[in-house]
């Protein structure tokens, strides 16, 4: 089917002009808690690790954008997910931002997890 190519976030700058923003981890409170926040025009991406998750546990991560200058944040995509889950590293669509992105994750049910992830930018 094809070979399974592993890069290093640094290798994968290189190879295509992405830039490691930001990765880090987050311990869920059962708040909705912000993993990341711009007002920097560009093309982002990334992943969120939810291969902690167990049965009963649920988090929601949620997207928002600034559609307009100084306007308020509004709510572009949500998504509740349960664990264990199969695929568990979930990718951020990769997504234009002119005014403003800011990325939530809440956990709603279960045991308080620590979720890894990670925030890349087109260049």
């Amino acid at each position: 089917m094809g070979t399974l190519l592993r890069l290093s976030p640094y290798q994968l700058s290189y190879f295509y002009r992405i830039r490691l923003i930001k990765e880090d981890r987050v311990d869920l409170d059962g708040t909705e808690q912000e993993i990341f926040s711009t007002t920097s025009p560009g093309i982002y991406l990334g992943w969120i690790d939810l291969r902690e998750l167990g049965a009963g546990d649920e988090v929601t991560i949620r997207m928002y954008v600034k559609p307009y200058y100084n306007s308020d944040w509004g709510k572009v995509d949500e998504m509740s997910l349960s664990g264990p889950l199969d695929r568990a590293v979930k990718p951020i669509a990769r997504t234009v931002v002119v005014y403003g992105l800011k990325l939530t994750l809440q956990q709603t049910a279960g045991t308080y997890r620590t979720v890894y992830y990670q925030i890349l930018r087109e260049e």
